[in-house]
């Protein structure tokens, strides 16, 4: 059995997390929020302070957290570099030539998502969903494509 945790403890422990998350943001610039996925719902990472840059923040579903977070520091230090992602058309952000579709979220999902984000930032966070294409580069949008709902798709996708 689960031992109880009372409900100021609760809160003590989410303030330091959030004191430790503001702490890496200002010393690293961002920082990488991974969360477990279950009951059906996949995992996924995004990061925590692309906005003091300018930039949206970015999501990616589905991937292992050592990829995850591989591929969103990579975009992290290019946004740093003063690059700026745009949603629609492709990327190849995760190298090697592999396409990826940058699609803006949908701001309910984002918040629904990005909550430590949204926490830091104090307010609504614009958001970039990375999404992958299967072993034969079909996107969840295209016909055949084969790993079913394991990319749930947050927003609309542009060309």
């Amino acid at each position: 059995m689960r031992d109880h945790i009372d409900p100021e403890t609760l809160e003590a422990r989410r303030l330091a997390y959030l004191r430790r998350v503001a702490d890496i943001v200002a010393e690293c610039g961002w920082m990488i929020q991974a969360v477990m996925g279950g009951d059906g719902e996949p995992g996924f990472a995004y990061t925590v302070g692309l906005a003091k840059y300018g930039h949206p923040e970015f999501i990616v579903f589905a991937l292992a957290p050592d990829v995850a977070q591989d591929v969103l520091n990579g975009v992290g230090e290019q946004v740093r570099g003063h690059e700026h992602f745009v949603p629609g058309g492709y990327t190849t952000i995760f190298g090697d030539g592999f396409p990826a579709w940058l699609v803006r979220c949908d701001p309910a999902e984002a918040a629904k998502r990005l909550t430590v984000a949204r926490v830091i930032h104090g307010g609504p966070v614009d958001a970039l969903q990375i999404v992958w294409p299967d072993k034969g580069r079909r996107f969840p949008w295209d016909p055949g494509y084969e790993l079913g709902a394991v990319q749930p798709v947050l927003g609309m996708r542009t060309a």
